[in-house]
């Protein structure tokens, strides 16, 4: 079943500190792919409690859970271009 953008959705349901574990679900794509390959890779901790057709249940412990910005890098003029000179080169190695 598809879900339009403005109907996907995370939800974390973050139970008090005594309890070390929380509730996730999702029906986005992206998000619900990583939960099926934590499931699989950790099924100790990462525990599917429900899945249907659009979207996932998990139960998973508390402390995987962390708020952290997107780094920002600042990076002066040589910089850029010592990065776009490594990218060209990478991209041609991958050519070759």
């Amino acid at each position: 079943m598809a879900v339009s953008l403005e109907e996907q959705e995370t939800t974390i349901n973050l139970y008090p500190k005594a309890v070390d574990k929380s509730e996730i679900y999702s029906c986005e794509p992206n998000v619900k792919k990583k939960m099926l390959e934590y499931a699989e890779k950790y099924p100790d901790e990462f525990v599917i409690t429900k899945q249907d057709e659009v979207g996932i249940f998990a139960s998973v412990p508390r402390d995987w859970f962390k708020f952290k910005p997107p780094r920002r890098l600042t990076m002066t003029p040589e910089q850029r271009a010592a990065a776009a000179e490594r990218m060209k080169q990478f991209a041609g190695n991958r050519n070759a």
